[in-house]
């Protein structure tokens, strides 16, 4: 049996471009709520938001500076 891997879940996410666009558009959302604090302490529990909050402005500008 095959190893299970992220890529391969991300490759069967993405089988065309309107899957690859969807997980683009979810990726962008999601950096903004972290970077918005509206989620939910309980939602944090297990996360560093300071780590997570990089990431996310990373990500963003990321997006940003790929579609320029």
């Amino acid at each position: 049996m095959a190893r299970k891997t992220n890529k391969g879940l991300i490759k069967k996410l993405t089988p065309d471009a309107v899957g690859e666009a969807f997980v683009i558009t979810a990726i962008e959302r999601y950096c903004q709520q972290i970077l918005s604090d509206s989620m939910e302490a309980s939602d944090r529990s297990l996360i560093n938001m300071d780590l997570w909050k990089v990431i996310a402005k990373h990500n963003l500008e990321t997006i940003k500076e790929y579609y320029k």
